[in-house]
């Protein structure tokens, strides 16, 4: 059985490309576990990185989604042990370095796709959008005259973003005060520009 003094043996004569891998993969490794009890004990994750990195983890922002801490740590964790299991399968540092990149972000983004589909489950899971009907928000992302945009609105007690479309064949441009008035195509929300006050825009 190896003993700590056989670890850091092994250490201290590892090169600095394997000692490079070995650290990515312990420390990708322990943020995963740590991240995964804190997610156990009720969603604790979130409320850590909410507080200590002033993130907001309801943003829909895509390239945030893409880059998330989980896939982050997943990364790590996967470049380290595949480029590690490389270098010692006798592989050249390139090849251990470049198959430690790719399944590192094969890993990132697979973790961000499934983070990005949790949050649509959650989001929509037990959601009439019709009751966004009548509500009032803003525009999220520029709605185009003639396609589809993004809209936030708040109903069933959450600020949801939305899919959008103008109702009138104008264009609303982001930060724009916007009513929703019908749906289309099931789940794309109909909306027109309105003043502050409520009153709807000349």
């Amino acid at each position: 059985m190896a003993s700590p003094l056989d670890f850091i043996s092994f250490v201290a004569d590892a090169s600095g490309l394997e000692l490079v891998f070995l650290l990515s993969a312990i420390i990708g490794s322990l943020l995963f576990f740590v991240w995964f009890l804190l997610t156990m004990i009720g969603g604790a994750a979130g409320d850590v990185l909410e507080g200590v990195f002033d993130i907001d983890m309801g943003s829909s922002d895509l390239a945030f989604k893409a880059l998330t801490f989980q896939g982050i740590m997943a990364f790590f964790m996967m470049f380290g042990l595949v480029g590690f299991a490389m270098l010692n399968s006798d592989q050249s540092d390139a090849m251990a370095a470049i198959a430690g990149i790719v399944a590192g972000s094969i890993s990132l983004w697979g973790v961000g796709k499934m983070f990005e589909g949790f949050k649509q489950l959650e989001m929509h899971g037990n959601v009439d959008i019709e009751n966004a009907i009548g509500e009032t928000g803003s525009v999220y992302s520029r709605i185009p005259a003639d396609g589809p945009g993004q809209v936030q609105v708040t109903f069933q007690g959450k600020l949801q973003t939305r899919a959008a479309v103008s109702a009138d064949g104008n264009s609303y441009a982001t930060g724009d005060f916007i009513e929703v008035v019908g749906l289309v195509g099931g789940d794309t929300l109909e909306v027109k520009k309105v003043e502050r006050s409520g009153q709807e825009e000349e």
